[in-house]
């Protein structure tokens, strides 16, 4: 091998390790941040345009679900770091390996993951979110004092004609706080912004209105009067004889869905 070509294979052999360290997270081998949201923006950007009647072909659904690690803060100081990162670790894998090739995954924070969905109505994503969020607390992360049982929260959003990826993520945030509120260890779907009930594009997004559930009857939403449609809902795996209430009168019950 002459030297000019030596050189060139080094020089693609750093290139590419550059890209690496530009795109991925070190930890856990997920995009980055910058780099998921340059390629979750790409995907909203191509999707096709909503027709006449507002309704987007089943190749433009897009959905959004940011994910956070339940007692990360109180992992870390009492498990230490290398705990922490080792359930951080277990976490992406179980994201890496039980999502489809089309979706996007990456690491949005410290403790919190993102996933973008394409060409699922939102019971089916909220569905497959539902198993990753089982599988997940069947994780098990070794540490001195045995094993570590390891949750995470999630709040899922889907992304409406009009919206902003960065409105979206925000709705699938504060979902997220409201399974944190009630918990932990459950998904949250948020109710959909203002602007997609209204017509009136560029709204600004309503907080939340969501139903929280335990594991232990599947599927069905009840409740009075005008509350959130049956897709807006939680599933928990608190005990059914938990008391758990949602923000106004609406409450629900539900078990984790199988991954499909």
């Amino acid at each position: 091998m002459t030297l000019a070509r030596v050189s060139r294979r080094l020089t693609d052999e750093t290139t590419t390790q550059l890209g690496e360290l530009l795109q991925r997270d070190s930890l856990t081998r997920l995009d980055n941040r910058r780099h998921w949201t340059m390629l979750a923006q790409a995907r909203l950007d191509e999707r096709p345009a909503a027709g006449e009647d507002g309704e987007l072909p089943p190749e433009g659904l897009l959905t959004v679900a940011v994910a956070d690690l339940d007692g990360f803060r109180l992992i870390n100081e009492r498990c230490g770091h290398e705990a922490a990162d080792r359930s951080l670790s277990g976490i992406a894998r179980v994201l890496r390996d039980n999502l489809r090739t089309t979706d996007l995954v990456g690491r949005w924070g410290d403790e919190e993951f993102i996933v973008m969905m394409s060409g699922l109505e939102m019971p089916e994503a909220f569905e497959r979110v539902e198993a990753l969020r089982s599988r997940i607390a069947q994780l098990g992360v070794p540490h001195a004092y045995g094993q570590l049982p390891v949750s995470a929260t999630i709040g899922l959003a889907e992304i409406v004609p009009g919206e902003s990826l960065s409105a979206a993520i925000r709705r699938a945030e504060r979902a997220l706080v409201e399974g944190k509120g009630a918990g932990g260890n459950r998904v949250v779907s948020a109710q959909p912004p203002v602007a997609a009930s209204s017509g009136r594009a560029g709204a600004a997004p309503e907080a939340p209105v969501v139903a929280l559930t335990d594991a232990a009857n599947a599927g069905a939403v009840t409740g009075t009067g005008a509350g959130p449609k049956p897709t807006e809902k939680t599933a928990s795996t608190a005990p059914s004889d938990s008391s758990t209430t949602a923000p106004g009168p609406h409450s629900a019950r539900s078990s984790p869905a199988a991954m499909k």
